[in-house]
């Protein structure tokens, strides 16, 4: 929407502006304010990381996170980035295990200084240095599900190759059933992940953005995109 795009581009030069009079450029180790992170530590910048450490930033998935994620889950964190999901994921689920899979050095390095930040979280994830895909140069999620714990919680951000992710665990959805969030980036590859899981006998679903979005939206560098929420329609015994 034009006007959106307005006040966006409006925010981000008052930001612009004011931050570099406010805040140091530079990561200092802080804890997350408020939201399921609460009490997190992460290496964050606060020109640009404010949302992160206020526990406002993405905050419309915390429900989801709160209803899908059990004390005992196993979930995959697919596309991890410097790893403050992970380790919000690793809160939640005292008795499960994250698998954090991020391909990038830089995220990889970024994980293992907010691992070491969180030594009760650390124990419950193993980081995966690989991209994950439908196999052949990547790792396919039914390929890993084969030698490792199955998921009952799956986060998908992986900047616009959701679709091959989940063309690679179709397996993984029809005998687990996990209960998914998928970050989708253009308006076709919503329509071909939302139909995906229709045929897998998901419920896809749009997560609308909170109404406070329209006051103060999150700068996104592409013009479409969203989350999908997905929950399977059927259990499944294979399920942790």
């Amino acid at each position: 929407m034009a006007w959106r795009t307005r006040i966006m581009a409006v925010q981000a030069h008052a930001k612009g502006a004011v931050k570099p009079i406010l805040f140091a450029d530079e990561y200092r180790l802080r804890a997350v304010r408020f939201g399921p992170g609460r009490g997190v530590h992460a290496h964050l910048n606060r020109r640009h990381d404010l949302q992160r450490e206020f526990g406002f930033y993405e905050s419309e998935l915390s429900r989801t996170y709160r209803r899908s994620i059990a004390p005992d889950a196993i979930v995959y964190d697919i596309g991890a980035d410097d790893g403050l999901t992970t380790l919000i994921y690793a809160q939640l689920a005292p008795r499960g295990h994250v698998y954090a899979f991020e391909p990038e050095a830089c995220g990889l390095a970024a994980i293992e200084r907010n691992l070491a930040a969180n030594p009760a979280l650390a124990s419950r994830v193993t980081v995966v240095p690989a991209a994950v895909g439908p196999g052949g140069s990547s790792t396919s999620v039914d390929t890993f599900v084969s030698r490792e714990r199955p998921p009952g919680f799956v986060k998908i951000d992986v900047e616009g190759s959701e679709l091959e992710v989940l063309e690679g665990m179709s397996e993984t959805l029809r005998t687990h059933a996990p209960a998914l969030i998928v970050e989708v980036h253009s308006r076709e590859l919503e329509r071909r992940c939302i139909a995906l899981l229709r045929d897998a006998e998901y419920a896809p679903a749009v997560k609308a953005n909170a109404w406070w979005r329209n006051l103060y939206p999150e700068t996104r560098p592409i013009e479409h995109n969203r989350w999908l929420i997905a929950e399977p329609l059927r259990s499944s015994g294979g399920r942790p």
